[in-house]
């Protein structure tokens, strides 16, 4: 059995559902020990819970929904809207049945775009954590927490929950980045780095999209076996501009959610282009003399330079 949990609220079902249903339609499965069990770690309704069951239609799988006592969560930091669902991945290693020694952990913003057989199959058993490294922060070994490979027996070896509460006590104005910025000081120097196709995130994808052009797209589209929109912009909003957005609503119209496919008025594009625009101006003062930033609209276009 491949165990793969995801941990979100009823905003984000939707989404769920649509990473969900990307790794059922490329999954095989040979023989019974192949199938998917699915993990949801979330609060949710009945009525998004009978619309995942429905992604049946596509696979079968096994599924358990598990509750959270959002109270484990008091006094981390959410920042512009988010909800305390973001740190639902914390307590995968708690809360798991005992039986299980191993699970797969996905953000519920992404597609997965190869049998997750090959990430499931990749040998852990020495390291309590598996991710793709991300060097947003700077730091050697910093890891994306959005897909990871989580080897239960070694975390509570490790005394994993009791770090975790341990380091939170002193640090939450650390905590930029939520559960990575948790998970990140606790495992980072124990953990087994995965190739970066399995986790295609911002940094990695921005790096990569010079040959993107340069090349043919199948060949990148191949490279990419899990393609995460881990921005704040994704492909459901009003100005999606990651490339590979079309990947997602592929997967979302095999979900009881295809009628979230959205057109947005004209005068909400040019204001997220706006707010966008001044954002880049903020962080990049007076780009727009440097001949480079220029080049980078012409091979680029607006919004992936933006972007």
């Amino acid at each position: 059995m491949i165990n793969i949990a995801f941990g979100f609220d009823d905003n984000f079902a939707p989404h769920c559902a649509a990473t969900a249903a990307s790794v059922l339609a490329n999954h095989k499965i040979i023989t019974e020990e192949d199938k998917i069990h699915f993990f949801f770690f979330c609060n949710i309704s009945d009525e998004n819970k009978e619309k995942l069951l429905q992604l049946k239609k596509i696979q079968d799988f096994k599924h358990t929904f598990v509750n959270i006592d959002e109270s484990e969560f008091k006094g981390l930091p959410l920042r512009n809207g988010q909800k305390v669902a973001i740190y639902n991945v914390l307590m995968i290693p708690v809360l798991i049945p005992s039986e299980i020694k191993k699970i797969i952990y996905l953000d519920s913003d992404l597609i997965v775009n190869k049998d997750i057989s090959q990430l499931w199959n990749i040998n852990i058993d020495d390291y309590p954590v598996a991710a793709v490294k991300d060097d947003y922060k700077g730091k050697p070994n910093y890891f994306n927490s959005g897909v990871m490979i989580l080897n239960i027996p070694k975390l509570k070896e490790f005394g994993y929950y009791d770090k975790w509460k341990e380091y939170v006590k002193e640090n939450t104005h650390k905590m930029t980045l939520h559960d990575q910025d948790i998970l990140n000081p606790i495992l980072r120097l124990k953990a087994f780095y995965l190739p970066v196709n399995w986790n295609v995130h911002h940094g990695i994808f921005q790096t990569l999209y010079e040959n993107f052009c340069k090349k043919d797209s199948n060949e990148f589209f191949s490279f990419c076996h899990i393609v995460h929109y881990s921005t704040k912009v994704k492909p459901w909003h009003a100005l999606p501009v990651h490339p590979l957005k079309n990947l997602y609503f592929k997967y979302l119209l095999m979900t009881p959610w295809s009628n979230n496919v959205k057109k947005y008025p004209a005068g909400l594009k040019i204001k997220c282009f706006c707010k966008m625009f001044f954002k880049y101006w903020f962080v990049h003062p007076a780009f727009f003399v440097k001949p480079k930033f220029w080049k980078e609209i012409g091979k680029k276009g607006w919004l992936m330079t933006l972007y």
